[in-house]
């Protein structure tokens, strides 16, 4: 199996993968990460065009774009809050979904695409 790491911190992808190549555990997998800003649909668009270029295609995408800003109660009123939230937690998955969809469907065996959410966020 190969693995493909996105996230918006290039300091956890490098210890993910870090990490992922050292278990002995783990089969010898080829594991690349990619710093996105998942609200960003040009970078999921850079993102598929290095993603066909390291691995050529996708047997199974999971999505999940998560950020909880603040508890807060006086952030419910501001529209800058819930604009960062729902374009990460929303619109990341939404992006994620029209920039790899068709790359998991035309893959040679059975795909499968599963999203996640957290319920507070990272």
């Amino acid at each position: 199996m190969n693995l493909a790491l996105v996230d918006n911190n290039a300091s956890n992808l490098s210890r993910a993968k870090e990490t992922l190549s050292s278990s002995s555990s783990t089969p010898k997998t080829k594991t690349e990460t990619y710093t996105v800003d998942v609200t960003q649909s040009s970078q999921w668009s850079d993102l598929k065009s290095k993603i066909e270029k390291d691995f050529g295609t996708i047997d199974f995408l999971m999505l999940n774009a998560g950020i909880g800003l603040s508890w807060d109660s006086s952030k419910w009123s501001s529209e800058e809050y819930w604009r960062k939230t729902l374009e990460t937690n929303l619109f990341g998955v939404v992006n994620g979904l029209g920039a790899f969809l068709e790359m998991v469907k035309e893959g040679e065996g059975e795909g499968a695409v599963v999203m996640t959410g957290s319920k507070q966020g990272m």
